[in-house]
């Protein structure tokens, strides 16, 4: 019987080659010449500044007093102010005003906010017979990104005076600025 391979095994190693050819050929193998494309993504955050008070109205009633004297200071601190913002500027700022002009002779209003965790705060007093001008006055300064939720508002309401204070109204109106020197 003779050798199938030949004397020198070409058969074999040509079969052997065969068989490699046909493995790469049959076989999917993986490009390594890929295709590429770009694609470009635009991300908008835009500017946030919102705020929000608790409570649509809140009514500070004075006591009645005593026979002979007037009446004492009312303080109520049921309302709560939020505000979120993701602006970075040294001129972010709460700001309140009264904008029926004229605080009522025979009282003061103070306002205390609470203040957030960056930021600055100042109380103001608007004292009897002042007129406000419809004027922001600015409470909380500094304010950098940051969302705070149910900060206190703290008013104060005082009889100013030798005469019990006349029945009034007043509104007070919050607003949230980032540019409040352009007012």
């Amino acid at each position: 019987m003779s050798n199938p391979r030949g004397p020198d095994g070409r058969m074999f190693w040509a079969s052997k080659i065969f068989a490699l050819l046909m493995l790469l050929i049959l076989v999917p193998v993986p490009s390594r010449a890929a295709t590429s494309s770009n694609h470009t993504v635009t991300l908008i955050v835009p500017s946030i500044r919102e705020i929000s008070v608790s409570g649509s109205f809140m009514t500070i009633t004075m006591g009645q007093p005593t026979a002979g004297s007037l009446p004492g200071a009312v303080v109520d601190n049921s309302a709560k102010y939020s505000f979120t913002t993701n602006v970075s500027s040294e001129n972010c700022k709460v700001n309140v005003k009264v904008p029926d002009g004229t605080m009522p002779n025979g009282v003061t209003l103070k306002m205390d906010l609470a203040a957030p965790p960056v930021g600055n705060v100042t109380s103001i007093t608007w004292e009897n017979g002042v007129n406000a001008n419809n004027v922001y006055y600015a409470l909380v300064s500094g304010i950098t990104p940051q969302a705070c939720p149910n900060l206190g508002i703290t008013l104060t309401l005082n009889p100013k005076g030798p005469t019990p204070p006349p029945a009034m109204w007043v509104e007070v109106t919050f607003t949230f600025a980032l540019f409040p020197e352009s007012w």
